[in-house]
């Protein structure tokens, strides 16, 4: 009764294309779209209302922020409604680049970040991407340094962060 509107979003798939984890963990693993294509022909799109992905778009340009974002799943998801598919809800996202230094200098960071808005505002807009949420947001507490990838650093919510959690 509580739930009966609640979205149901797949598990957030990752790529893991060009990582180290897959040889670290000595783990097998398939892309996104092979993944999602697999499990959208056992009736995926009978179950769920979004398809969740991660995406780390670590790349300089705007060109290459879209060809890593189409390589890691979007171009599997739908607008909603479509008779296939459905949109793409991207449960983490963000850009590192951050030196341990405080205070911060995310300059690079905060373009990277609104050219990442700026395609995932299009995405949204044409209902392909239903919702997105940055992470990370605060690395360990309790670790010994912070997290360089962290939209909070050095006690403060970074610019880079600021606009990273704005709404589209």
């Amino acid at each position: 009764k509580l739930n009966g509107q609640t979205p149901i979003i797949s598990a957030g798939l990752a790529d893991l294309g060009g990582s180290s984890w897959l040889k670290t963990r000595k783990a097998d693993a398939v892309s996104i779209p092979a993944t999602l294509d697999f499990m959208r022909a056992l009736g995926l799109d009978q179950l769920v209302d979004g398809y969740g992905i991660h995406n780390y778009p670590h790349n300089d340009t705007e060109a290459q922020l879209r060809a890593h974002t189409e390589q890691n799943g979007i171009s599997e998801c739908q607008p909603a409604g479509s008779k296939t598919g459905k949109p793409c809800w991207i449960t983490e996202w963000g850009v590192g680049g951050l030196g341990p230094t405080c205070p911060v200098d995310d300059s690079t960071r905060t373009t990277q970040i609104q050219q990442a808005r700026d395609y995932y505002g299009q995405l949204a807009h044409d209902g392909i991407l239903k919702a997105i949420f940055f992470y990370t947001w605060q690395g360990d507490v309790n670790a010994a340094k912070e997290d360089s990838n962290s939209a909070f650093r050095c006690g403060a919510l970074t610019p880079s962060g600021r606009l990273a959690i704005m709404p589209l």
